[in-house]
C-alpha cells in the first residue's frame, strides 16, 4: 500500500498537458535531454527524491524518465507504476529491464542498465 502511494505521488501521467503537469509539480525547468524524440520539448521536475524528465510532443506528454539519483528503484516499484498504465492490458517482459504492454502501445525500460532510472513511454517512432 505504501509503495502504491509513493508511485502515485511520483507520476507525471503520460498523455497529460504541460499545464496539467505544471499544476502538480510547478513549472519545472527546460531540459535539453529529449531522449532522442524529434519535434519535442523536455522539462525536468523534482519530487519525492526523483527527477522526472517529461517529453512533450504536440502539447502532450509522450514519455517520462524517472531518475532516483543513485538510489536503486526495485523492479516491484516499476511494476507497480506499470499498473497505472495497464488500461485492461497486461505487461510482458523479456527480462527484468524491459517491458511492453500487451497491446504494444506502451513500453518501459531501465536506462542504460542503470538500476536507479527508468522510462515509460508510448511506443512511437522517435
Amino acid at each position: 500500500m505504501m509503495l502504491h502511494c509513493l508511485i502515485a505521488a511520483a507520476k507525471a501521467n503520460i498523455g497529460e498537458t504541460q499545464d496539467q503537469i505544471a499544476a502538480r509539480y510547478g513549472s519545472g525547468k527546460v531540459s535539453e535531454f529529449t531522449m532522442g524524440y524529434r519535434n519535442s520539448a523536455a522539462f525536468a521536475y523534482t519530487t519525492d527524491g526523483y527527477e522526472i524528465t517529461v517529453i512533450f510532443r504536440a502539447g502532450k506528454s509522450i514519455a517520462e524518465m524517472y531518475d532516483h539519483k543513485g538510489v536503486e528503484v526495485p523492479e516491484a516499484e516499476i511494476k507497480e507504476a506499470l499498473k497505472v498504465y495497464s488500461v485492461g492490458h497486461s505487461w510482458k517482459s523479456s527480462n527484468n529491464d524491459r517491458w511492453w504492454r500487451a497491446d504494444k502501445k506502451m513500453e518501459a525500460h531501465r536506462v542504460d542498465q542503470r538500476k536507479d532510472c527508468y522510462v515509460i513511454s508510448w511506443m512511437t517512432t522517435m
